[in-house]
């Protein structure tokens, strides 16, 4: 894409480029969602207004889901420092254990969820993701006790169930918004019993961001279909193309990508049905 940064834009902004799109597609699902209220959640919480529709009625503050500015300004930078991709997410949390999981595998390939499961319990199980009581971050994570008796998973499920909520961005909790701004989104593919998880990354800024769910055996109807890589909610007159997220499919080009943008801009465990989808609300629809 061509130079087209708006005047007095910072470095790493870029204007909107023509032929693309409004950052955020409608879904069949006629609802308001997070993007309504997106600049609110900018504010410190504590001065964010109750806007938004609670799960049990009423109204609540807004929760943020997307980077801000200064956050993607220093993953950038820490993405440069280190020479690789990073996630979106704080370590050593469950999603950043997910996703960091996947992108080691390998991102941009499909891995059996065996193999996920795995791989994230050895990262999580490192020595420097240990609490002051000696738990690692997976013995936390895999003893995390159920909020219900009756509806409560254990870490597989758990898993499984953060890949489908890190599919959402629709409603009033897109919690897979973060990966999208970086040009990232997780798929599943194969079937209920047999699925493939993928890390799909470098997907170009202002190009469509939705994830594939093959193995869902039902279609719910969703708020937002898509997003655009690279936006940045609350100013939707622009992309932020922080990189050039087109040359970031293998991690060796990072630096690369690092340095065209700047210059452009000045053991596997038993394999268990996926399920069927986490119950969708109407205010935390898809």
């Amino acid at each position: 894409m061509g130079n087209r940064n708006r005047v007095g834009a910072r470095k790493g902004r870029r204007c909107r480029p023509t032929g693309i799109g409004m950052p955020i597609k409608k879904g069949e699902l006629n609802c308001e969602t997070y993007y309504a209220h997106a600049k609110e959640a900018d504010a410190p919480a504590k001065q964010r207004p109750e806007s938004v529709v609670a799960r049990h009625g009423g109204k609540q503050k807004i929760r943020r889901h997307h980077l801000t500015r200064a956050q993607m300004d220093s993953l950038m930078e820490a993405m440069k420092q280190q020479n690789r991709w990073l996630c979106p997410f704080n370590p050593p949390k469950a999603y950043w254990g997910l996703v960091e999981a996947l992108y080691q595998l390998g991102p941009n390939k499909r891995h059996l969820f065996g193999a996920v499961y795995a791989k994230m319990q050895e990262i999580m199980s490192k020595d420097e993701y240990r609490d002051a009581a000696g738990r690692t971050a997976w013995e936390k994570f895999e003893g995390k006790s159920n909020r219900s008796p009756s509806t409560g998973k254990d870490a597989f499920d758990r898993i499984m169930q953060n890949i489908r909520v890190l599919q959402r961005l629709g409603g009033a909790n897109p919690y897979g918004l973060k990966l999208a701004q970086v040009g990232a989104c997780i798929n599943v593919y194969g079937t209920k019993s047999k699925p493939y998880v993928e890390l799909q990354i470098g997907i170009r800024s202002g190009e469509d961001v939705a994830p594939v769910n093959e193995a869902r055996e039902r279609n719910y109807p969703k708020s937002i279909s898509a997003v655009s890589s690279g936006f940045m909610p609350g100013d939707e007159t622009y992309v932020v193309d922080w990189l050039s997220l087109d040359k970031l499919a293998a991690p060796s080009t990072l630096a690369d990508a690092v340095a065209e943008a700047e210059q452009d801009v000045d053991v596997l465990v038993p394999v268990r049905d996926i399920g069927d989808p986490i119950p969708v609300r109407e205010n935390d629809a898809t």
